[in-house]
């Protein structure tokens, strides 16, 4: 295991930097190490912890503004919005169940350098157009800013976006300005049980291109509902649709009463309210369905149009050592896959998914999968190319993360 280093400053954070460049060595670097099994295993001869470059250095909540270190706990951070009826919109994740780490979420920087989003995404956006402005330090030890405080306030190449999904392999984020939003006031989620896998992904293809504003929508196959505390049974070929609705409570009940008409004949929706609703959510978010089963060694998200998520369950739905759930209105499938069946079902998905324009990536697997499929699909020569240049431009000498997204 290499030495952990942990600055406490920006002065420390660049002297780092210089010295790893002069001294032609690698860093790994990470905020609380919740994430550490995303990419391959890591190379680098230091590990490197933001955990000390932490704080929230300016909050205006009338502003709908947030500043704070890349290290500063997303707990700390979520806590301090809720005392003011706000919150993060895209709803990050807290993935310390899928790679075993303690739970609380990691970092704030972890979180918008992963680009790490929830069930909210296809209405809020993705943890990257939340990113308002950035204070970073490059592979080079200089220390750059893009963005600011205000939504339209960088000309030119918003390089702060650029970070998000990133993995820590362009630069140190060491300050982070981002929006926030009001928190809703009022939500209620329904759950619509019956459903075959093909006819519950559809609806929520549907339901997302509707008037009724759902920020969440989501399928869970039957075998997994106890994991959300859902008491409906079922099977593969059977599940449950979870519609979810927030605002006013007004406006909150008009929609409900607009879905009801828009649902299929069958089994009336369960209402969700409260603290039921919010467990439901959580454990959608976290992937709590497919980390807590230990028969998935191996995790694999999807990212597809809504319009094609039918066909692709349909090579998942009742084959053993395959399991899965839908998200986001269908635009992303989780799925968890024993070890035995991983690499041939990884194959076939993604020859699948290149058809439709999506894409297929690995976020828990042993190291020699890893290796053997891709962390990523094959990419164009094009895009490959033009990663690669990227990287040179914020980091030559490959000192930041080597390695962690590409094996060349």
């Amino acid at each position: 295991m290499p030495e952990t280093l942990t600055p406490e400053t920006e002065t420390q954070l660049l002297e780092l930097a210089r010295w790893a460049l002069a001294e032609k060595q690698t860093l790994a670097i990470e905020g609380f190490g919740t994430k550490a099994g995303f990419g391959y295993a890591s190379t680098a001869n230091r590990r490197v912890s933001l955990r000390a470059v932490t704080g929230i250095v300016d909050y205006e909540p009338s502003e709908l503004v947030m500043t704070a270190r890349a290290g500063t706990p997303l707990h700390e951070v979520e806590s301090a919005l809720a005392d003011h009826g706000q919150c993060l919109a895209f709803e990050p994740p807290d993935l310390g169940a899928l790679f075993g780490t303690a739970g609380g979420g990691g970092s704030i920087g972890g979180v918008f350098l992963g680009n790490l989003s929830g069930p909210r995404r296809f209405t809020a956006g993705a943890a990257r157009d939340h990113i308002l402005g950035v204070r970073a330090l490059s592979g080079r030890a200089e220390i750059w800013k893009s963005g600011g405080r205000v939504i339209k306030n960088v000309t030119g190449y918003d390089l702060s976006k650029l970070l998000a999904g990133s993995w820590g392999t362009l630069s140190f984020a060491m300050e982070l300005t981002f929006k926030v939003l009001p928190a809703p006031a009022y939500s209620v989620s329904l759950a619509l049980g019956g459903l075959a896998a093909a006819g519950g992904v559809e609806l929520l293809a549907r339901l997302a291109q509707s008037r009724l504003e759902c920020s969440g929508l989501a399928y869970v196959p039957g075998r997994l509902l106890s994991s959300l505390e859902i008491a409906h049974q079922g099977d593969d070929d059977r599940g449950v649709a979870l519609v979810r609705l927030e605002g006013s409570r007004v406006s909150v009940e008009a929609r409900h009463r607009d879905l009801l008409h828009l649902l299929p004949p069958g089994e009336p929706p369960h209402a969700l309210e409260g603290e039921a609703s919010r467990r439901v959510w959580t454990g959608i978010r976290d992937v709590r369905p497919l980390a807590v089963d230990p028969g998935n060694a191996v995790i694999v998200k999807l990212s597809l149009p809504p319009a094609a998520a039918g066909a692709t369950v349909g090579i998942l739905s009742g084959k053993p050592g395959r399991a899965w759930y839908a998200d986001g209105g269908g635009g992303w499938i989780w799925v968890g896959l024993g070890e035995a069946v991983a690499a041939d079902t990884i194959t076939v998905l993604r020859h699948r998914l290149r058809a439709c324009g999506g894409s297929a990536v690995l976020y828990r697997a042993p190291e020699t999968l890893k290796r053997a499929v891709g962390l990523y699909a094959d990419w164009p020569e094009g895009l490959i190319s033009l990663t690669h240049r990227i990287k040179h431009s914020f980091d030559p000498e490959n000192i930041l993360n080597p390695g962690r997204l590409f094996l060349h």
